[in-house]
């Protein structure tokens, strides 16, 4: 028996079409003429005999932070992607060559890693339009994009970096090529950070490392391209806590805490501009945060940052394995007191501000807790993991 199916209505295959246009068309002749206007390209002179050195000229580094080990939908949705960017090392410094345009001279002369960097990234502040983060909806993933020079936001927390040894006319292609996304579209699943920083790194005619799962090129992924890479020896691949080590460097560290959120109550909200604290609800025998932390105490802020979430938690324990954290906390009895003093003043608003000016200064402890590995794991010779702590 033959089987027949049916065509879709003209209605759904025009849908299907928008669809499908909406997450890959680019700017139009317009829009790219308002935006060549504001940001223009920038001018790249032939390059002249005695401008090019003989031989390798300066580096590139493909460069990886990573805010979670393994990037799913839920890491998406809240922000714990990490960043893929890129720089030029000129290298050794001397006279800047003409083919190289001024912004780009000025910010090579300050020489080293990060001397010409960049990244690619949503137009969060609306500098090229109006303002946005990455769009999740793969129907309507293609965003205003923009290119940051010199990209700082990560600099020095880099998890990874790959190293490139490059000629002059192959820094001056990763340039063009740069300045050719000045104002590209943005898609998180289409063309992304990592993105950018691959097609710069193959525009100088280097090979860049897997930087892609599932056809979606992610900061994770990269780094897991350049881990392979240097556990196989790659000159120029390398990643923070060495080799061996690696696993435990960027898992989630451990303090041996486990945290509730609890909302601040309105005698103390308004006076520290807080919505939660977190608060300690077991600590582990044994465990980093055994005799620092204890069950009740309340985290208002780590290593200075304000903390409303468990979220903040983990951003502060990733890759922080053998480091110190600095959790300011409210003890249990401390802030059963200042209720009941609160509780006390009545309605008579300078004896409450007078309770809260009693206690400012005095009741945030900053304790010092030293990040263990993952809970379970331990090391053995070579790297290996133990099965006891």
């Amino acid at each position: 028996m033959t089987q027949t199916t049916s065509k879709p209505s003209t209605g759904q295959t025009d849908k299907k079409k928008k669809a499908k246009r909406s997450a890959t068309d680019k700017q139009s002749a317009k829009e790219l003429e308002r935006l060549n206007n504001l940001v223009p390209a920038q001018e790249f002179e032939d390059l002249e005999s005695d401008d090019v050195p003989n031989g390798l000229w300066g580096k590139i580094h493909l460069m990886v932070d990573l805010e979670s080990r393994h990037v799913g939908l839920s890491e998406m949705k809240s922000g714990l992607v990490g960043h893929t960017w890129v720089s030029i090392e000129p290298e050794p410094m001397g006279r800047m060559p003409k083919g190289i345009p001024g912004k780009h001279q000025n910010l090579l002369r300050n020489g080293g890693k990060y001397a010409d960097s960049f990244g690619f990234w949503p137009d969060l502040q609306g500098e090229l339009g109006t303002a946005a983060g990455y769009s999740q909806n793969p129907f309507k993933s293609y965003i205003q994009g923009i290119v940051r020079n010199p990209d700082t936001a990560h600099e020095g927390a880099e998890k990874a970096t790959m190293t490139y040894p490059v000629t002059l006319a192959q820094a001056q292609n990763a340039l063009k090529y740069a300045d050719s996304k000045r104002t590209a579209k943005y898609s998180v699943y289409h063309y992304n950070c990592t993105g950018f920083a691959k097609g710069f790194v193959e525009a100088a005619g280097q090979s860049a490392p897997d930087v892609s799962k599932g056809g979606i090129a992610m900061p994770d992924s990269a780094y897991n391209g350049i881990l392979k890479w240097a556990k196989k020896g790659k000159e120029g691949a390398e990643v923070e806590g060495g080799v061996d080590d690696n696993e435990a460097y960027v898992n989630e560290a451990d303090i041996g805490v486990t945290w509730e959120q609890s909302a601040v109550p309105k005698e103390l909200k308004d006076r520290i501009d807080k919505p939660n604290f977190l608060k300690v609800k077991s600590v582990r025998k044994g465990g980093p945060a055994e005799g620092h932390l204890n069950v009740g105490d309340r985290v208002a802020w780590i290593d200075g940052n304000r903390c409303n979430s468990t979220m903040t938690v983990k951003r502060a324990l990733f890759a922080a394995f053998d480091k110190e954290i600095e959790f300011s906390v409210i003890d249990e009895a401390t802030f059963a007191n200042y209720l009941k003093d609160m509780k006390g003043a009545g309605e008579d608003e300078e004896a409450k501000d007078q309770v809260f000016e009693n206690y400012k200064g005095t009741w945030f402890n900053d304790v010092m807790v030293k990040a263990g590995r993952p809970h379970g794991t331990g090391k053995k010779d070579k790297g290996k993991k133990d099965k006891t702590d």
